[in-house]
């Protein structure tokens, strides 16, 4: 079978059905609570990740695969047929995922063609340069075609996160240029986004309301967009923020997952994920 095959990270929390629909193969990280080991969404689906975090003490920490992982998926869709792999991967500003891959895909034979793509963010973020790829592939595009949608929908990519709470990111040392929305009240909400690859502070709202109609209202800010994507780390008022959305986007395509071990692992329950491309 002839084309391009997608290939991405298990961060990049696209539901099962788009998935399957694009052919989208996935590596999956690990997942570690204490000494107990998972892999991402094969051993431990994103409800069960969910579920552990509350029954647990301990924060679960990731790791990145082994660029064996990634030599696998490349070899898959060599031995399928297929013309090449455009990979895309969450931000080598958190992760050594990116590197993992580059490092597959200089193991292969020279006259097989892989390209790695750095989308400089996470989530259903990192979903959206995914399916933007995949959908070009689908339509029977070459492999510098793929990779041009993809770089193109990375530098368009635009992704804001309202936390309950800080502390796993504080805790896991991905806090970085966040630090500043540390504050004294209990009730600040912060907002956090990718810039330059890596996680910083974009605000402090005072309540959770206020913090999920800013997701919107800084997103319709940003101009004329093409789709949205919307995450959620088993967020009890998931459906009054889709609501917001829908409210505020009337017709446009809303990608809907539940965020995953990876960041979820540091950003906590209750986060939710607001990204989009802007055009």
């Amino acid at each position: 079978m002839s084309g391009i095959q997608v290939v991405a990270d298990s961060a990049c929390d696209l539901p099962d059905e788009i998935l399957g629909e694009f052919g989208i193969d996935v590596v999956p990280l690990t997942i570690c609570f204490g000494d107990e080991e998972y892999v991402d969404r094969r051993t431990l689906s994103p409800a069960e990740f969910w579920k552990l975090c509350s029954d647990s003490r301990v924060l679960p920490t990731t790791a990145a695969p082994a660029p064996g992982a990634f030599l696998d998926a490349f070899e898959r869709a060599r031995d399928a047929g297929k013309d090449g792999v455009v990979c895309v991967t969450m931000s080598s500003g958190i992760s050594g995922t990116y590197q993992s891959a580059v490092k597959a895909s200089e193991m292969l034979d020279s006259e097989f063609p892989v390209e790695v793509v750095d989308c400089r963010s996470i989530t259903v973020a990192e979903g959206l340069v995914v399916l933007a790829a995949a959908r070009a592939a689908l339509d029977a595009a070459p492999l510098d075609t793929v990779v041009s949608v993809a770089r193109s929908a990375t530098g368009r990519l635009r992704g804001f996160v309202a936390l309950d709470t800080l502390d796993n990111l504080k805790k896991g040392g991905r806090i970085g240029a966040a630090q500043a929305l540390f504050g004294s009240a209990l009730s600040v909400k912060p907002i956090i986004k990718m810039e330059d690859g890596v996680v910083v502070g974009e605000s402090r709202q005072r309540t959770r309301g206020r913090a999920l109609d800013y997701l919107v209202k800084t997103t319709k800010a940003l101009g004329e967009v093409e789709i949205l994507g919307v995450t959620h780390g088993d967020a009890s008022d998931l459906d009054e923020f889709l609501r917001m959305v829908a409210g505020g986007f009337p017709d446009l395509e809303i990608v809907v997952s539940q965020m995953g071990a990876v960041l979820g692992a540091h950003v906590g329950e209750g986060a939710v994920c607001l990204a989009t491309l802007v055009r």
